[in-house]
């Protein structure tokens, strides 16, 4: 949930009983049961980690453990932990806290917030655009269209 480069958009869902965040970068899907239920047997590792959520007030906080041996968060795997608050400012903001956690990895757990706004954009796809022609065929045309019209040939609109 760090910011990246790019693709940063978050579309959160909640039902009574999970949130759902769709992250747009790689279109990773966090389903996070805000039922009580308890975290997984710590022999079952996954590479997200296991997700549990409660409310505390008005913040949803979201904790993570049991992360996958090849899982590596800032060099942390298998003794990591996360914890996660989504607490609503305003009507446009939303301030994300992070907090990790691994006596393996760091002396002192350490934490990160910054605000997320509220946007309107879409989540689009993420792909890798490698072997990808269309592009190359697209600006291919555009030349031929740039070469017809300066000799003269009328070029019109497409559909």
């Amino acid at each position: 949930m760090l910011p990246q480069a790019y693709n940063n958009n978050l579309k959160i869902i909640q039902s009574p009983d999970f949130v759902m965040l769709y992250i747009e970068m790689a279109h990773d899907v966090r389903i996070i049961p805000i039922d009580d239920r308890p975290h997984l047997p710590g022999n079952v590792k996954l590479w997200h980690g296991d997700s549990r959520g409660h409310w505390d007030g008005e913040t949803l906080v979201v904790r993570t453990k049991n992360f996958s041996p090849k899982t590596s968060f800032r060099r942390a795997n298998v003794g990591l932990e996360i914890e996660e608050r989504f607490r609503r400012t305003d009507n446009e903001l939303l301030e994300y806290t992070l907090t990790v956690m691994d006596d393996a990895t760091w002396t002192d757990d350490w934490t990160v917030s910054f605000p997320m706004v509220r946007g309107e954009e879409p989540i689009y796809e993420f792909a890798c655009h490698e072997g990808n022609y269309g592009m190359m065929n697209t600006l291919r045309g555009a030349r031929v269209e740039e070469r017809l019209v300066s000799e003269g040939v009328e070029v019109g609109e497409r559909d």
